[in-house]
């Protein structure tokens, strides 16, 4: 296996590509108020969730087995995303028709961000989330997927541990060329929960509140990755079956958790790019639960919550190229 690093730098690091120029963005610094369309909206004592966007700086004891983007710096110093503006269906083979604007799926983990559950018999659904975005005509559809990653670490926003300090990470690749993946550890052990579209309600000033097409139900989830990770046993002496052998192969791989509390659950935001091109900044600024007596609840908010998401959507030529960062004007 390649020593992470031992990685050769890309030539089109951040170092070498011409600044480019971002619009002012100024995140929330605490949660809106709930809409007028919710009434009596409480904090849940029991779920916390915290924000971990893609193309953040990634501290040095943090995993390093994950894909690496190519990023461009604006006037600032701040890294911008280079993202394609559109994905032909023809790609949809070798990648996503859409983005996560939170850490990424890669082939050993689920990422996202985490949603801390404390109360194992909490009965909750997620219904609604408010978005803060610079510029709606860049995206072309929202979306909402989690599930849960059983192999996930702690990122410390369960125990409410300090984020550790960022250090530079060399972020090498666009999303349309081939990525970095060290193939060792084991793959990824996930369970799907729920996917939905957004659907856009009313805005409120800088907020954009979006409802679930289907709301994501939160109950009664498994904690372990197999459906049946306790077959009965055969009793001593008698033969097995071929696909009773495959049974018990399967399940010496399950993995389990003891509950949610530790950040297991995993929410991705997904974007579809629809066709411009420019900066596209987006802010998570609140999730909406129910439960099942239609009371409404908003998380506790946990790390980094006035991070926000940003990218430099380019022509899709542009990132498909060994150097996308030198595509673009200074």
């Amino acid at each position: 296996m390649p020593s992470p690093s031992s990685a050769t730098p890309s030539p089109s690091s951040e170092a070498q590509a011409k600044p480019i120029d971002t619009p002012p963005f100024t995140p929330l610094a605490a949660p809106p108020a709930a809409p007028a369309f919710l009434k009596n909206v409480r904090t849940a004592s029991d779920v916390r969730v915290s924000f971990f966007y893609e193309g953040d700086d990634r501290s040095a004891d943090e995993d390093v087995f994950y894909t690496e983007r190519t990023t461009v710096p604006n006037r600032q110093g701040e890294k911008y995303l280079l993202m394609p503006s559109s994905v032909d269906p023809k790609d949809y083979r070798y990648g996503p028709m859409d983005f996560s604007i939170f850490r990424n799926q890669e082939s050993h983990s689920y990422q996202g961000i985490p949603v801390s559950i404390l109360n194992p018999s909490a009965d909750y659904s997620l219904e609604y989330v408010a978005l803060k975005i610079n510029n709606s005509n860049l995206v072309g559809s929202l979306s909402v997927e989690m599930g849960i990653d059983y192999m996930a670490a702690d990122d410390g926003d369960a125990t409410d541990t300090p984020a550790p300090t960022p250090s530079p990470t060399g972020l090498l690749q666009s999303w349309l060329s081939p990525t970095v993946a060290y193939a060792c550890g084991p793959g990824i052990y996930l369970r799907p929960v729920g996917t939905s579209r957004l659907v856009p309600m009313e805005p409120a000033g800088d907020v954009a509140w979006y409802k679930l097409e289907k709301p994501i139900s939160l109950r009664k989830l498994s904690l372990n990755y197999c459906d049946n990770p306790n077959p009965k046993r055969k009793k001593k002496g008698k033969r097995k079956a071929r696909n009773e052998e495959e049974d018990d192969d399967e399940n010496a791989f399950c993995a389990d958790i003891k509950d949610l509390a530790s950040g297991n659950l995993r929410l991705h935001v997904r974007y579809q790019p629809k066709g411009a091109t420019g900066v596209l900044q987006i802010q998570a600024l609140n999730f909406i639960l129910s439960d099942s007596q239609g009371n409404y609840f908003q998380p506790n908010i946990g790390q980094n919550f006035n991070h926000y998401y940003k990218a430099y959507l380019i022509d899709p030529s542009c990132a498909k190229s060994d150097q996308p960062a030198k595509c673009i004007g200074g």
